[in-house]
């Protein structure tokens, strides 16, 4: 993205990148509080019954980077492969 001169779209993905890793790191915190400070995975169960809007931030957090339309990480990626395809670099 830098070598494309796009500095800008860096910034915007390295901040999108950002926001849900600290979404993911927040929700963690949030679980492990709220059972007991078990942090064994098979120990935590019902999470949309207890922390219903912890487990929601959760699921987006998880969905954002991987690209799906209308979250974080959607946009960002969609940029950078709309300059990288339109840059003509090696052409």
């Amino acid at each position: 993205m830098i070598d494309l001169n796009q500095p800008h779209l860096a910034f915007l993905h390295i901040c999108t990148h950002a926001f849900f890793k600290a979404i993911l790191f927040l929700c963690s915190g949030s679980i492990i509080h709220n059972v007991d400070n078990e942090q064994g995975i098979r120990k935590i169960r019902g999470l949309f019954k207890t922390l219903p809007f912890t487990a929601t931030a959760l699921i987006i957090g998880c969905l954002a980077p991987t690209g799906i339309p209308f979250l974080t990480g959607f946009y960002s990626k969609d940029l950078i492969i709309e300059t990288a395809t339109t840059f003509y670099i090696n052409a």
